[in-house]
């Protein structure tokens, strides 16, 4: 049995992405891949939005990052920051309405390309409550990365996470496509002592089924 897929249940959505599976599935191919490349149990994803290639979601996560003017990029990072505020706010499904809060750290995954900036930091700062608590506890690791390859060494927690041990962190990114570089990073974090409790994109990639679109590169 793959690692942190659990036997077959009849509810047609991926127990830890809920994108559309068959009948009788409990994991879809994408997370199945996964955890078979990192030997692991996987961390639940929620989205703010499902979107499809060349949507207009879509179009917001590309611009955010790629559009030449700066005043474009902030336009569209701002629309993405509230769309992924609204995981972290009165809609509880991640921060609880009462009570402690689900998370003691916020990580962001980092970018897999040397050197490059993680944009995703960009809208972080934009929600007060995951920007206060977040804190950049990885770096590109030596694993090999790609679209459906996923690595426990592809990311690796930095020494400062070492005071985090023990605490709940929740995994940051802005496009979830099949998994391979935020479950990589949330299997770094717990290899490195965190206790990873989710991991929240503002949107997840699917295809006309509502399932995986694998062949696509989001952003």
């Amino acid at each position: 049995m793959v690692a942190g897929v659990d036997v077959p249940v009849a509810r047609g959505r991926c127990r830890f992405c809920a994108v559309t599976v068959g009948t009788g599935d409990s994991c879809c191919f994408c997370c199945r891949t996964v955890a078979a490349g990192l030997g692991r149990p996987l961390v639940p994803v929620t989205a703010a939005a499902f979107f499809r290639a060349g949507d207009g979601v879509h179009r917001m996560l590309r611009r955010y990052k790629d559009a030449p003017v700066a005043d474009v990029r902030s336009y569209y990072a701002e629309r993405a920051a509230r769309r992924l505020a609204t995981l972290a706010g009165a809609e509880g499904r991640i921060r609880p309405r009462q009570g402690r809060p689900a998370w003691d750290v916020v990580v962001t995954v980092p970018s897999t390309r040397p050197h490059a900036r993680c944009a995703v930091d960009a809208l972080v700062d934009r929600v007060p409550a995951l920007a206060a608590e977040r804190s950049s506890l990885l770096e590109r690791g030596p694993g090999r990365l790609d679209h459906l390859v996923a690595s426990p060494d592809g990311f690796r927690a930095v020494a400062a996470a070492g005071r985090w041990r023990g605490e709940r962190v929740l995994v940051v990114d802005d496009v979830y496509t099949t998994g391979a570089r935020a479950q990589s990073a949330a299997a770094a974090l717990r290899a490195a002592g965190l206790v990873p409790v989710g991991i929240a994109v503002v949107g997840h990639l699917i295809g006309p089924t509502g399932a995986h679109r694998t062949g696509v590169r989001a952003a």
